[in-house]
């Protein structure tokens, strides 16, 4: 496998995964900026990839990697979150100079912007959808809750900075991981076997 940004810490997500094989947890949930790793510098056996195609492909290994690893171990259910792209500007900041300018309040960006963004990311994550691996689409119920102009129902900024949701934008979401729970409320008492499918939801186009 390859190496991701050499100056990464990698203690922790090793002594995780090694921890969820140990515990035989049964949901896990996989959380990143996927999007910014596209950006980092890759290396694969010592050579360093130049084109985004080569950081997507090691990606898909490596996570596809993880997860196998976590599936054979017995997690019964592993949720990707799709992350939300990168707005253009500071949220809050950027609407409060609108606001005391009396300018017309920024967009953020829009849906297109948005999957165009993501379209690596998105890679990633479906090449490893299947029977007991879903997507969170958090990126998706931003756009269908909050849209392009950043402020939640009460006018509150939906953003906190320019990639992290305000607690008031986070609830306004909170919907999206609706069905997680609903599996975890539902699954059995016993260890559900081990599908090898990955045929499966896939992230919405």
């Amino acid at each position: 496998s390859g190496i991701v940004n050499p100056d990464m810490d990698l203690e922790f997500p090793i002594a995780a995964i090694e921890r969820l094989e140990r515990e035989r947890i049964p949901c896990v949930v996989i959380a990143s900026f996927w999007s910014a790793h596209l950006t980092a510098e890759f290396e694969d056996g010592g050579r360093r990839l130049a084109t985004p195609q080569e950081k997507i492909d090691l990606m898909k290994r490596n996570l596809g990697d993880t997860v196998g690893r976590l599936l054979a171990a017995g997690v019964e259910s592993v949720w990707l979150v799709r992350q939300g792209p990168s707005q253009p500007f500071y949220v809050p900041r950027q609407l409060a100079f609108d606001a005391l300018r009396g300018r017309p309040l920024s967009r953020g960006l829009s849906r297109a912007q948005q999957d165009a963004a993501l379209a690596g990311a998105d890679e990633v994550l479906n090449s490893c959808v299947g029977e007991r691996v879903r997507i969170i689409d958090l990126a998706g119920a931003m756009q269908d809750v909050i849209g392009d102009d950043l402020l939640t129902d009460e006018g509150w900024p939906a953003f906190c900075d320019d990639d992290h949701l305000s607690v008031r934008g986070a609830m306004e979401i909170r919907g999206a991981l609706d069905p997680m729970f609903e599996r975890i409320r539902s699954r059995p008492t016993t260890a559900s076997p081990e599908a090898k499918s990955h045929s499966g939801l896939a992230v919405p186009r």
